[in-house]
């Protein structure tokens, strides 16, 4: 368990995809709320050498972007996606190579920050059962006809839509699991001042005795 004494408030917010949590986030930071992306966290970790190492020796040099030098060690993420994520197999080991060295860079930032209180954007926060380590949780919910309304804006296919849907719980499964349910369903504005709301509240926050990320 993770000791209060000395550490920031740890605040989990997540959502599934479409729901508006990075633009939510995004706001969170405007206030001087420092936000950790675990997702720039995993896309880092895709530049790890050993990690790099591992998929190639797995799936071929064919998920490495082309390259005309010599060291052509880049990962291809959007090969990498189409050769993982259609597959539940190639999905649990592409986690289980990537989801330990996330967690350990949550511990060391947790270690050594001096902010008082620190948000993390988790995309699978319930998926990969990391909600006994934060002090408190926040759910950004948006109803699934918005979201698949925004992401075909975005471009998104429907069946690109629904694939990543099946990797992530129903929103709705999580509504009574969090302590603060942010309702996406008005206007940009709307958003930011719940931004607001939750950094004006954080002093209000108990800390939690928390399961350590590691």
């Amino acid at each position: 368990m993770t000791s209060i004494a000395k550490r920031p408030l740890l605040i989990g917010i997540t959502g599934n995809i479409g729901s508006g949590k990075s633009t939510f986030c995004r706001y969170l930071e405007s206030l001087n709320l420092r936000v950790i992306e675990a997702d720039k966290l995993a896309n880092n970790c895709l530049q790890d050498n050993e990690v790099v190492s591992k998929l190639v020796e797995r799936y071929s040099a064919h998920i490495l972007l082309n390259s005309e030098s010599n060291e052509a060690t880049q990962i291809d993420r959007a090969k990498l996606a189409e050769r993982v994520f259609s597959d539940p197999i190639e999905t649990a080991y592409l986690n289980a190579l990537i989801h330990p060295r996330v967690l350990k860079a949550f511990s060391e930032i947790v270690k050594t920050t001096c902010e008082e209180y620190l948000g993390f954007e988790v995309p699978l926060l319930f998926e990969a059962e990391l909600q006994e380590c934060f002090d408190y949780l926040v759910l950004v919910y948006t109803p699934r006809e918005y979201r698949i309304e925004r992401l075909d804006q975005r471009g998104m296919t429907l069946p690109s839509i629904l694939d990543r849907e099946q990797r992530q719980i129903p929103d709705e499964e999580k509504l009574n699991k969090v302590d603060l349910v942010v309702a996406n369903t008005g206007s940009a504005l709307a958003l930011k001042e719940k931004a607001g709301e939750l950094v004006r509240s954080l002093r209000d926050i108990p800390y939690r005795q928390l399961k350590s990320f590691v």
